[in-house]
Parts: C-alpha cells; sequence; structure tokens
C-alpha cells in the first residue's frame, strides 16, 4: 500500500509528527510491514517515513522508501547506556533528498 506525505508539513511543531509512521514511548515491540513511504519533507530538511522515538524492537519488514529528507530515524529508548534493537528486514531504503540538495548548494557550476 502507498502512503504519500505530499504536501505536509513534517516539522515536528506541536502536534505535528515529523514522520509518516512514529512510534513513541510504550510502542516497543511493534512492526510496520507492507507499505511504499515516500514524499515526507520539511523546512530542516529531516522529514522522515519512519520515526523511532524511544522505542525499541521496532521491526520495518517488505517496505519501500523514498523520496523522503530520511529514510529511517531513530534513538531507541534514548539512553546511551540501554540501547534496544530495531530492524530494518527485506526493505529497500532508497532516493533521499538532503544529497541532492547539497550537491546542488556546494556545486562548483553553481
Amino acid at each position: 500500500m502507498k502512503l504519500s506525505g505530499k504536501g505536509f508539513d513534517f516539522s515536528g511543531v506541536g502536534k505535528k509528527p515529523r514522520a509518516i509512521f512514529q512510534f513513541n514511548r510504550g510502542t516497543d515491540g511493534c512492526t510496520l510491514g507492507g507499505f511504499e513511504l515516500i514524499g515526507a519533507h520539511n523546512q530542516s530538511h529531516n522529514g522522515t517515513e519512519v520515526r523511532i522515538n524511544q522505542a525499541n524492537r521496532i521491526t520495518v519488514r517488505n517496505c519501500s522508501i523514498h523520496g523522503n529528507d530520511m529514510g529511517v530515524m531513530s534513538n531507541g529508548d534514548g539512553s546511551a547506556i540501554n540501547p534496544r534493537i530495531n530492524l530494518l528486514h527485506h526493505s529497500f531504503l532508497h532516493l533521499f533528498s538532503p544529497i541532492g540538495q547539497i550537491a546542488r548548494r556546494y556545486s562548483p557550476s553553481g
């Protein structure tokens, strides 16, 4: 199933999410599967299709993630002492915009 974030500002300001799918504290052990996720952008260039925000043991399976600022953003449980495993399984991540923006912005040819 294709889900597009085109036209939505994934700013993270107030109650706006920073991702199409966001796993917050308390969502440990969830699985996301079978999606094509495309087009999450914001002004800070860190809009993402999947954000794992202080959740653990999240699995992203059989997904195509592309055409966004950042594919998957994760901080595990938020501590350096007790990180947990988050898994990308049989998923394809490609075509993220920051590389293109940096190349255009700093290109010697202008």
